[in-house]
């Protein structure tokens, strides 16, 4: 498996040792210092512009894809959420209607976990919307609503698309 934030943050290959660069090459991971990963811990785009950096869409997925080559399981992770700006001109929404992915709607089992899960998977392409998986993350301490949500939203969502992780 190959996991890749897509903006910049590091990803790394385990089997070679080797990080992606912001620019879209390889490094050995100890001695790719900076140049894998913004220097502020912010949203991708409020970092590249701390940076004088443009994250663009086109750029972003043809990284994406070439980092990619030779693995069966590529991980993109958003930041933010669905709508967060990622770049100048994109956000994860267009990023998963690009590489045409397949979405995996994480969410904390909490008051407005079924709320938050519906506006996700309506704001999602329908095809992605079709497939995407959602996942309630238990708190250490269940309420009455994380013991109740998953319930709730197996009326609006697949019950074999939901999966619920423990603490």
């Amino acid at each position: 498996a190959y996991t890749d934030k897509g903006t910049g943050s590091a990803p790394h290959d385990l089997a070679g040792d080797t990080v992606a660069l912001i620019d879209g090459t390889r490094a050995v991971a100890a001695t790719a210092g900076s140049s894998a990963h913004f220097r502020a811990a912010l949203s991708p785009l409020v970092a590249a512009r701390r940076e004088k950096r443009r994250l663009r869409l086109r750029i972003v997925v043809a990284h994406i894809r070439r980092m990619a080559r030779g693995f069966e399981v590529v991980v993109v992770e958003g930041a933010g959420g669905l709508l967060s700006p990622l770049g100048e001109d994109f956000d994860s929404r267009d990023l998963i209607r690009a590489l045409d992915a397949e979405a995996i709607v994480l969410c904390p089992n909490q008051l407005g976990a079924v709320n938050q899960v519906r506006l996700v998977l309506e704001a999602l392409p329908a095809a992605a919307a079709r497939q995407a998986r959602v996942v309630l993350v238990n708190p250490a301490q269940p309420d009455a609503a994380s013991r109740t949500n998953l319930g709730l939203l197996k009326d609006f969502v697949d019950p074999n698309r939901i999966l619920v992780l423990p603490w």
